[in-house]
């Protein structure tokens, strides 16, 4: 491995697609047929408000487990000592995993959902489920008239999404036995702790507002507009935590891939 040219090569990064290119195929028409399947789904629930909004909940978050888990490919493969030896250096393998990681599955997702949008508007009035789903949840959460807490929250949400993803490439590629299981052992870990961090951050944002209550009862009742604003003041503070988790694991993921390649 030390015989690796010192530039960045992009035909190594080929190689490595190359390697896990049966697998990656697999995965990318099973996530088509079940984004695919989300989509049909919300469009025949989409005359319902409510049944729409619980199925488009559960759609949207089953395609949050689709990016959550799409580093679990790199498990599949059983000749783990092949994989160490792929001729890449460590920026290659870097650049590779984690690409696909946070850049290419989620938007190959975003892709084929927005063709599902796209070609359903053409024929229905509620074709672009996407849109409406927006829109009922704008009013029901009031953010319509918020460009920077709809901002906040949706940033919040990538980088939560991030974190957990990062916990399944990290655990696939540190294990070796079961890396399937590590994979989603490891996600879940990653969702455990984001999850840990958005309740602190909210605890410490309504402390004073239940302190406030407590001591005088009397207005719990005119507190109907603070409390959304703590709620919103808490997200910076769990999206910086978890932006700067990421970063670490991103660190520890070429840490372990600079120990494979040494």
């Amino acid at each position: 491995m030390n015989k690796l040219s010192n530039s960045f090569s992009v035909s190594r990064i080929a190689l490595m697609w190359q390697y896990y290119s049966r697998w990656i195929y697999i995965q990318a028409i099973i996530y088509a047929a079940i984004t695919v399947l989300v989509y049909l789904v919300s469009l025949w629930a989409s005359e319902s408000e409510i049944f729409f909004l619980l199925l488009g909940s559960t759609g949207q978050s089953l395609l949050g487990i689709l990016f959550y888990l799409g580093a679990i490919i790199f498990a599949i493969p059983v000749n783990r000592q092949a994989e160490i030896m792929l001729p890449s250096s460590v920026a290659e393998k870097s650049t590779f995993y984690l690409g696909y990681t946070f850049v290419a599955v989620p938007l190959f997702l975003l892709a084929v959902w927005a063709l599902c949008n796209g070609i359903g508007s053409i024929f229905s009035p509620n074709g672009n489920v996407q849109a409406l789903y927006n829109g009922m949840l704008s009013e029901i959460t009031q953010l319509s008239g918020m460009p920077v807490a709809s901002s906040l929250l949706s940033f919040n949400n990538i980088v939560s999404a991030m974190l957990i993803a990062s916990g399944t490439l990290f655990a696939v590629l540190t294990a070796h036995r079961q890396r399937l299981l590590l994979g989603i052992a490891g996600a879940a870990a990653a969702y455990f702790v984001e999850t840990i961090i958005t309740l602190a951050a909210l605890a410490i944002a309504l402390v004073p507002v239940f302190r406030e209550i407590v001591a005088n009862p009397a207005v719990a009742s005119n507190l109907n507009e603070e409390v959304p604003a703590k709620i919103l003041s808490s997200l910076p503070y769990a999206s910086v935590i978890t932006a700067a988790l990421v970063v670490i694991v991103v660190i520890f993921i070429v840490r372990t891939l600079r120990g494979r390649t040494a």
